[in-house]
């Protein structure tokens, strides 16, 4: 797959704390925000960035927030199945998923390494 992974464009909003999976990493449970990003396939970084604020801007929580014929889900195919796969290969690995060494949540995670063997 080409895909890329790029950090939060905007930290400062605290979408991971307001995230439905923050009580999991606040219990030490690693958690995965899927988002499409605005690096799109056609167009770059510019196409995507401009749809996004166009989105929220005219639609996101408001009259028009609904679908779009002109959408076109072709990556959000190929995201489903990254996803997939990667649900697939936990659910049937013996290894546990954790936290980065520096991440804060890490030490909660480690704390209970042994209940989990």
């Amino acid at each position: 797959w080409d895909i890329r992974y790029t950090p939060d464009p905007k930290p400062e909003a605290g979408l991971l704390f307001r995230s439905d999976h923050f009580p999991f990493a606040k219990r030490g449970v690693p958690a995965l925000s899927w988002s499409a990003g605005q690096d799109w396939v056609d167009g770059g970084v510019a196409a995507g960035r401009k749809a996004s604020e166009d989105y929220t801007a005219k639609r996101y929580h408001q009259q028009g927030d609904e679908w779009q014929p002109d959408w076109v889900f072709a990556g959000a195919a190929r995201d489903l199945e990254v996803l997939y796969t990667l649900g697939n290969q936990l659910a049937n690995s013996r290894d546990w998923p954790n936290w980065s060494k520096d991440e804060a949540f890490r030490a909660v995670r480690d704390a209970s390494a042994d209940p989990r063997k």
